[in-house]
């Protein structure tokens, strides 16, 4: 009487391929939505740089001039974040129903800043507000001709920071100081 073996399931040659496959595709579909993560927070970084222009445009409509970045209302940095406390956070806070942060905010890559006298490229002064780095290449503005500012190192911070940064003109400071 002879055996027959039935062969039933997979081989572990072909479990293995299999396996390889579903990591294969499970990584290219990580790696896509972390893309469109990282594009959908560079347009909430701009938004969030006009809603700022738009509040600081209220303050010089009230007060004849932009904050002056170490004067008076606004003796302190520059940086701009819900949990920072004192100056252009003060000045937001009285314009803005919540002051926005940088959805990456670590204050030394990702992070907002004020600059109320801002040196454009020997231009006039003006009144400027930016994100230091945007995740997605090509979305900064740093480099651009059509620019008035795009003469920034990030006030000091160095790189990375500044090629990537997107800015936004908020108007000419004037002689406020």
């Amino acid at each position: 009487m002879q055996k027959k073996f039935l062969t039933k399931g997979f081989t572990l040659l072909e479990l293995l391929i299999v396996i390889a496959l579903i990591g294969i595709l499970s990584a290219v579909a990580l790696a896509s939505l972390n893309a469109g993560k990282e594009k959908s927070q560079d347009s909430r970084r701009v938004a969030e740089l006009k809603e700022i222009q738009k509040a600081l445009n209220l303050y010089f409509v009230d007060n004849g001039h932009y904050p002056r970045e170490g004067f008076g209302e606004d003796t302190s940095s520059g940086m701009i974040c819900a949990s920072c406390v004192g100056g252009i956070n003060l000045i937001l806070d009285a314009y803005m129903s919540e002051v926005p942060e940088d959805p990456s905010h670590d204050g030394i890559t990702y992070y907002y800043y004020y600059d109320g006298r801002h040196a454009c490229g020997g231009q006039e002064d003006q009144a400027v507000v930016f994100a230091a780095q945007m995740q997605t290449t090509g979305w900064g503005n740093y480099a651009s001709t059509g620019d008035l500012c795009t003469s920034w190192e990030a006030e000091g911070r160095g790189s990375p920071v500044g090629t990537n940064s997107y800015n936004v003109v908020i108007g000419t400071s004037g002689n406020n100081y």
